[in-house]
């Protein structure tokens, strides 16, 4: 069976295995959303936010010396739709498909600089990579599958594995202070998916599932705050009678278990 360790103070993890005799080890991350940092306001500080994002993506495969790396799901952050010659983009619009566009010359600098594999679970996001890398709509790695969440996962997948990974919500909880300043920050979020629910959705499929939810890589996205009145997850999968809100369990980066 392999084993998922979460990287301290990174919203990554490693999922480990044996393979013929040897240890192997997979970084994976979810959610970069390369181009929404065109939001910052110009083109300079845009790129110099990407070149960190990607820089610290480099030092955490070094670091945890990892084989391969797994991108779960909207590596861009979006593509925009072409204009009519006629049409005049934006200075915004511009600098966003000059970005999108060479996503994957970012992802060859990972693969160069590290020598690792990259395999892409694409996102709603991420059309036209599958030219450049390995891509799949689902990974399982022995008993533990990776989806993006933002559709149902297969049968296949779900009758093989005993924990499942996702993105795509990007969770998160609102901290206030006595002074009502409120902060808002980054969570992981573990739970099981209702066997009785499964069973309507999966044919055969009468066990327990747990779920593990990833937060997004990006430092520019916080996410969507669970510890308020609309406690809501995105995804088939994580839809309120599969994955019992009230019984989830809610971590920092740092691995301090919280109460929500």
């Amino acid at each position: 069976m392999a084993n998922i360790k979460i990287v301290a103070n990174e919203p990554a993890l490693i999922i480990e295995q044996k393979e013929k005799n040897k240890k192997k080890s997979t970084l994976v991350i979810a959610d970069l959303h390369i181009g929404i940092e065109t939001e910052l306001g110009t083109e300079n500080l845009a790129r110099n936010a990407i070149k960190r994002m990607i820089d610290n993506i480099i030092e955490l495969v070094k670091e945890t010396k990892a084989d391969s790396l797994i991108l779960v799901g909207d590596i861009r952050h979006k593509l925009p739709s072409e204009k009519e010659y006629w049409q005049v983009m934006s200075e915004e619009e511009e600098i966003e498909h000059r970005i999108s566009i060479e996503v994957p010359d970012m992802l060859f600098r990972i693969k160069k600089e590290c020598n690792v594999d990259i395999k892409i679970i694409p996102g709603n996001h991420d059309g036209g990579l599958k030219s450049y890398f390995e891509t799949s709509d689902e990974i399982k790695i022995e008993n533990i599958g990776i989806i993006h969440s933002h559709k149902w996962p297969s049968q296949e997948l779900m009758k093989d594995i005993d924990t499942l990974i996702v993105a795509h919500s990007h969770p998160a909880v609102i901290f206030q202070d006595e002074f009502g300043y409120r902060t808002k920050t980054k969570v992981w979020i573990r739970g099981e998916l209702d066997s009785k629910e499964l069973k309507t959705q999966y044919d055969n499929i009468n066990k327990q599932i747990s779920i593990i939810m990833m937060p997004a890589f990006n430092p520019l996205i916080i996410g969507s705050a669970i510890n308020t009145k609309k406690k809501k997850f995105l995804g088939p999968i994580l839809k309120e009678e599969m994955l019992k809100i009230d019984k989830i369990e809610v971590f920092l980066l740092d691995g301090t278990q919280i109460n929500v």
